[in-house]
C-alpha cells in the first residue's frame, strides 16, 4: 500500500468515526435525559423518547453538515491528487 492510499484510507476512517461518534453520543445523551425525566415523572411514553432523539440527531446533522461536507471534499481532493 503506497503512502497516498494509506493517507486517504486513514483520513476517511477518521472522518467517518468522528461523524458517527457525534451522532451516537447525542442520541445516547438525549435518550438518557428523557429516561431520567420519564422516571421522575412516571410517564412511560416511547414515542416521546424517539421524537426527542430524532429531533436532537436532526439538529446535530443540520449544524454539522457544512463541516462534514468540507471534510469529505478535502478527502476527495486528497484522493484525486
Amino acid at each position: 500500500m503506497d503512502d497516498l492510499t494509506y493517507r486517504v484510507l486513514s483520513e476517511g476512517m477518521r472522518i467517518a468515526f468522528s461523524l458517527i461518534a457525534l451522532i451516537v453520543l447525542v442520541g445516547a445523551a438525549s435518550g438518557l435525559v428523557i429516561a431520567i425525566l420519564q422516571t421522575a415523572t412516571s410517564i412511560r411514553e416511547n414515542a416521546a423518547a424517539y421524537a426527542v432523539k430524532l429531533l436532537a440527531v436532526s439538529v446535530l446533522i443540520y449544524l454539522t453538515l457544512p463541516a462534514a461536507a468540507d471534510s469529505i471534499l478535502s478527502l476527495i481532493r486528497l484522493a484525486l491528487s
